[in-house]
């Protein structure tokens, strides 16, 4: 029962605003009509309008390599016969909608509608080796790695297109003849769109690589601006090395600003401290050999490892032989003196066992030989709880409504960031410098100056508020069009309908209008009832009883006019 009842409720609820709506209608006349009726069309034509422009699928090229004439219009007139929405852009590039493309893009490459040349080995395949030569076959296979590059480029979604030349080495028996490979590379980058570093890089390391003889710094890149995008590496070996050496030590000292950074932010806010690093590094390596030599033994001697021992005997006679020829001829035998004299000589050589020990070294490849840290820290913002005064104060000012003011660290918090940010950088006393500044980050300029910083500012704030600003500009001037478009074609035909509409005039309340004669009968009567000519005179009674007819029956007043007029017309 209570569901019918709820339901006879909701019934009942939806015929009485259907009533409404009839009856709302129906006493609108016919300048009204059309007003309302221009009203939902114009809401009706908006909402499709945006209906449809939330409801258009994205766009995107059918192929990324350009297109020759036949293909294009092949592709085209078969599009066209199949009812699919496309677009075409310069270039002969055809643009599909989004969810179609991939299917598109298969079955055009089943029937051989492609671009043609995005494969560079075709320049291979279409070239008879017999009849070209060998000149002709190494221009043909280096247009065909020229255009296999340009193709690898071209899978960047931020390159639209590339073009690759390459310079073949030149082969010498000598060596001050002999020149690398080169290649010139011109990228046209799509709009808004910036190669980062490391994109450049990685693009001159892999087209060193698929060219054989070149390096990366024989790699040019540039735009469609013909601005160099690619670092140039000095030739000379030594002028390269202290260049890597120097972007080694920025590279660490960006680190190490980082570092502080991430110790002294969430203490104070983003933005309060200023960091700078300095490093000595020193990048020669160094190989020490060092020799250590073993002691003695327990004794405290030596160890003795071996020993020679030489002994030598001399004799010597006290009378000599005779001189001269005799001395050679044999003689019987002769006793020895016994006045003779003899000698015995013995010399012993130990060689000791020494241990030996070798030690080589290899340092690493840069040292940090000193580390200079200059930390510049901005005062506290504190809040006094005043309501910020004047409106140009809160909007330059910070982003709540309270006045804010500054003051300066302590000496105990200062010694804890310096504390903090030594740990940090790994400081050591004696080698390293570290300086620590607590000031108001409010540059010292002169009133000029700070008068264009102020106005720059101002600038820079109206630039953010510039959308909003033309968005409600745009929305008046739309207002001021719509009314007078309203003046100037709708109200002329809501006068015209007024017009046209049949004037009828409201019953009076005897029922019958009277007229002009039975009219100045009564006031003829009415004269004479009231007092003297003298006092009061028929104009002034006729005023009088208009003034009170119409306050008391205004339209029954106008009715009467109008009917007169119609009258004497």
């Amino acid at each position: 029962m209570a569901e019918e009842k709820g339901t006879g409720g909701q019934e009942t609820s939806e015929k009485m605003i259907k009533v409404d709506v009839v009856k709302f209608i129906q006493g609108l006349n016919k300048g009204q009509l059309i007003s309302l009726g221009i009203m939902l069309a114009t809401a009706i034509f908006l909402l499709g309008s945006v209906v449809l422009y939330l409801s258009q699928e994205k766009m995107v090229p059918l192929f990324r390599e350009p297109l020759d004439a036949k293909t294009f219009i092949e592709i085209k007139d078969i599009l066209q016969n199949r009812k699919v929405p496309f677009e075409t852009e310069r270039n002969n590039k055809i643009l599909v909608p989004e969810t179609q493309a991939d299917d598109l893009r298969v079955e055009f490459e089943a029937l051989d509608m492609t671009s043609k040349g995005k494969d560079g080995y075709t320049y291979l395949d279409q070239t008879n080796p017999l009849q070209a030569g060998e000149t002709m076959m190494v221009i043909q296979r280096l247009r065909a790695k020229e255009a296999n590059l340009a193709r690898y480029l071209q899978q960047n979604p931020g390159i639209k297109n590339a073009y690759v030349s390459i310079t073949p080495a030149k082969d010498s028996p000598f060596a001050d003849e002999q020149q690398p490979a080169k290649a010139s590379v011109m990228l046209e980058l799509n709009k808004a769109n910036r190669m980062s570093k490391s994109s450049v890089e990685g693009i001159q390391q892999y087209i060193a690589n698929a060219i054989e003889g070149a390096k990366a710094e024989h790699v040019v890149i540039t735009d469609q601006y013909h601005n160099l995008l690619s670092s140039s590496t000095p030739e000379d070996e030594d002028a390269a090395l202290s260049q890597i050496n120097l972007q080694i030590k920025n590279e660490m000292e960006r680190k190490f600003i980082r570092k502080i950074l991430n110790v002294v932010e969430p203490i104070l806010g983003p933005g309060k401290a200023v960091a700078q690093v300095s490093l000595d590094v020193n990048f020669n390596k160094k190989k020490t050999v060092q020799k250590v030599y073993g002691g003695p033994d327990n004794e405290g001697e030596p160890l003795a490892q071996s020993t020679e021992t030489k002994e030598e005997l001399t004799n010597q006679n006290a009378t000599g032989n005779p001189a001269g020829a005799g001395a050679n001829v044999a003689q019987g035998s002769i006793p020895n003196n016994a006045n003779g004299s003899s000698t015995t000589k013995r010399t012993a050589t130990t060689n000791y066992l020494i241990d030996e020990k070798q030690t080589t070294v290899v340092e690493a490849p840069f040292e940090i030989t000193r580390i200079s840290v200059a930390l510049n820290l901005d005062y506290r913002e504190v809040e006094n709880g005043e309501i910020a005064s004047g409106f140009f104060s809160q909007l330059m000012g910070s982003s709540d409504a309270y006045e804010i003011q500054t003051e300066a660290l302590s000496e105990e918090e200062l010694t804890r960031i310096e504390s903090l940010v030594k740990a940090a950088v790994g400081f050591v006393p004696k080698r390293d410098y570290f300086s620590i500044n607590n000031f108001e980050f409010k540059p010292i300029i002169s009133k000029r100056a700070a008068a264009q910083l102020r106005s720059g500012q101002l600038i820079e704030r109206l630039k953010q508020w510039t959308p909003w600003i033309m968005q409600v500009v745009v929305f008046f001037a739309f207002i001021l069009i719509a009314t007078r478009m309203f003046k100037r074609f709708v109200v002329p035909i809501l006068e015209q309908a007024q017009l046209e509409e049949p004037v009828t005039a409201p019953a009076l309340p005897s029922g019958t209008p009277k007229t002009v004669a039975e009219l100045e009968s009564e006031l003829d009567s009415e004269l004479n009832d009231m007092v003297s000519p003298v006092e009061v005179t028929k104009a002034e009674i006729v005023r009088k009883r208009v003034l009170e007819f119409i306050k008391e029956e205004p339209d029954t007043a106008c009715s009467l006019v109008r009917t007169w007029i119609m009258e004497e017309e």
